[in-house]
């Protein structure tokens, strides 16, 4: 839903995955260098999610000055420059300080570049030849399913090398209105050291501009002429060293936010405005709902609903005329297409629903790791549309073919949202819990007296874990490729078939079942060694690796909630008897639990039951010193060696 609000600002991001921000992003921005300013996608290891966050793997480049400047005018549009001075450190900066692109939009923007130079180390200055500058489409713009006039201009710079400084000024005049007025927030990327970064705002007196900070920046305020100017400043940054598994550094970081905009209410007020319209239902969204729903009636009807758009219509980012910012397309237009970005599922899910007596409303959230609101109502906030549903008090996600109604992904769970009904309310989507979230799986491991380990596997998945593993079975494709899969996430040197439930049936809980074959034999002999086979293993133990950091944090490490069950019957030949039974372990506090129980039930047959669980999706720091403890009695575990001699026939 990235769109035109206009003299809508948000610096901080200038490409964005997933459903897109809710607002035209500018052409000013851009704290963070070249390819860093599209970070805050997400790094979920509990869920098995892993983004390409650049921004917490960003080094090499500090920034020595950044100074931008608004001159608002009465209707809020502006004219504005950024001025930015960046210094390479390390020769890790130099790819990212290879080039700075500004997206724009040429319907009402109208985007300069002043000044651009390198200055070497030995103090000589080259300018950029023209030739090195350049405007083509976005990338949004070129996988947009109809016309959009969206442009960037990137600069490349010349001969760089660590301890050279690029130097870039940028003019962009905003011609077009917001919906929602002006709205500004800049923050530095998290590991990049800032020495000094200002934001100067001018505006008339009586404009309703309020400012805030969080973490560092220092405001001052002066009046004169009927003219009022903001100057936030941010000196001595050192950055931060990227945590594993943390919080968006949204949450943590520093950050300046100035916007008009009066109350969260006032957002979803406005978007449902924008939205509503587009709810109707035709005879043909009546018959549908009704082929659809056919005699059902209440949740069962809604569930039916859901799974319908989740499964039918493609999500694929719209982009509309520029004028309509927040505008969906109507549901009998998205339902003709088969596609539409998150505002249109909405707006398909709620005619059907509306249809069948059941009402959903918008929902604002964001796709973010990040759950502290940013300090002042804004539209910068949310980056994402799904739905409410009032009657059973349960959010839908459509755009998700993976999860049925109620079930929502990590970044969509514990989450502040901006409900817009007709007055708009605020909200907080619900938590996961380890009674919602669970993988329980069984296993028979056989050990042939060739050293071949065989093994089958019986998987049963609910909650969030069972979208995971549905995606995962879809986009594997034959049953080989999705076990050859889950033995690759095991670092096992082995080959194997799963064969499960219709993973694109929601209506049908998801079990799988499958069979392996290691390909390196275990040495065998009177006396033989080896590590319990973990095979065909939805819950990785190795990704423990990426929740155990080892040092006190700083910042809030994301799991996600989880219930773990698992019980492995491992088999030696006959002839051959387990030495001994390892110790069983139990270890249980407030935010994590885990036991180990190893049950001898014949000489050659030992079974080894674990149970995890992890209370909650986010921990704070306080919280991780608890969650460490049970964290490293896991991998303890995964150290048990198994011993099996041949049997003393004496």
């Amino acid at each position: 839903m990235r769109q035109s609000l206009r003299a809508t600002i948000l610096i901080l991001l200038t490409l964005t995955t997933g459903c897109g921000v809710l607002l035209r992003v500018l052409a000013i921005p851009v704290a963070i260098v070249g390819a860093i300013a599209s970070a805050f996608t997400w790094i979920l290891v509990g869920d098995g999610i892993e983004g390409d966050d650049a921004e917490l793997r960003a080094s090499g480049i500090r920034i020595e000055r950044r100074v931008v400047e608004f001159d608002l005018a009465e209707d809020l549009t502006y004219e504005a420059v950024l001025e930015e001075t960046r210094v390479i450190t390390t020769v890790a900066g130099l790819d990212d300080a290879q080039f700075d692109t500004r997206p724009f939009s040429p319907e009402t923007q109208t985007l300069t570049l002043e000044e651009a130079r390198v200055e070497m180390p030995d103090g000589r200055v080259v300018e950029v030849d023209r030739a090195d500058v350049f405007s083509r489409p976005t990338p949004a713009a070129l996988r947009a399913p109809e016309f959009v006039s969206g442009m960037a201009t990137t600069v490349v710079f010349p001969q760089l090398r660590v301890g050279a400084k690029t130097h870039v000024r940028w003019r962009i005049s905003e011609r077009g209105r917001s919906l929602f007025g002006f709205n500004y927030c800049w923050r530095p990327a998290l590991t990049l050291p800032v020495d000094s970064a200002v934001v100067r705002i001018r505006c008339d007196a009586g404009l309703p501009l309020r400012h805030a900070e969080r973490g560092g920046f220092a405001i001052s305020e002066t009046s004169e002429g009927g003219r009022r100017t903001i100057v936030a400043e941010l000196r001595n940054y050192a950055g931060h060293p990227a945590e594993r598994s943390m919080v968006s550094p949204r949450d943590v970081c520093p950050l300046f936010e100035a916007t008009t905009v009066a109350t969260w209410e006032e957002i979803g007020a406005r978007f449902y405005e924008a939205v509503s319209p587009r709810v109707v239902v035709t005879p043909e969204i009546e018959a549908l709902a009704e082929r659809v729903a056919g005699g059902l009636s209440g949740l069962d009807a809604a569930r039916a609903i859901h799974r319908f758009v989740a499964a039918n219509v493609r999500y694929v980012k719209v982009y509309l005329q520029q004028m309509d910012g927040w505008m969906p397309n109507s549901a009998e237009i998205v339902l003709r297409r088969g596609y539409g970005d998150c505002k249109d599922q909405f707006v398909l899910l709620a005619a059907l629903l509306r249809a069948r007596g059941i009402e959903a409303e918008p929902v604002l959230v964001d796709l973010e790791r990040a759950y502290r609101p940013l300090p002042l109502p804004t539209p910068l906030q949310f980056n994402h549309c799904m739905a409410y549903l009032p009657q059973f008090d349960l959010y839908a996600n459509p755009t998700d073919p993976w999860r049925d109604l109620g079930i929502l992904d990590l970044p969509l769970s514990g989450k502040f949202v901006v409900i817009a009904g007709a007055g708009g309310r605020v909200g907080r989507t619900p938590p996961g819990s380890p009674e919602a979230n669970i993988i329980r799986s069984e296993h028979t491991i056989d050990l042939s007296r060739d050293g071949t380990v065989r093994g089958s596997s019986r998987i049963e998945l609910r909650g969030r874990p069972s979208g995971r593993m549905r995606e995962l079975l879809v986009a594997a494709g034959t049953s080989d490729a999705a076990a050859d899969e889950l033995l690759f996430e095991n670092a096992a040197f082995a080959s194997g078939r799963l064969r499960s439930s219709d993973p694109a049936d929601l209506s049908i809980p998801l079990v799988c079942e499958g069979s392996f074959e290691e390909d390196i034999r275990i040495t065998m002999g009177p006396t033989v060694f080896f590590s319990i086979p973990f095979g065909l293993n939805v819950a990785n133990p190795t990704r423990l690796r990426g929740l155990f950091t080892g040092s006190m944090r700083q910042f809030p490490l994301v799991a996600g909630a989880l219930s773990l069950e698992s019980s492995r019957l491992i088999r030696v030949p006959e002839g051959y008897r387990f030495a001994s039974v390892p110790e069983g372990r139990e270890i249980r506090n407030a935010v994590a639990s885990y036991g180990a129980e190893y049950r001898l039930i014949a000489p050659n047959q030992l079974r080894v039951v674990t149970r995890v669980r992890l209370e909650k999706d986010v921990f704070s720091p306080e919280e991780y010193r608890e969650l460490e403890t049970v964290l490293a009695a896991i991998a303890a575990d995964l150290r048990v060696v198994l011993v099996a001699t041949t049997v003393d026939l004496r």
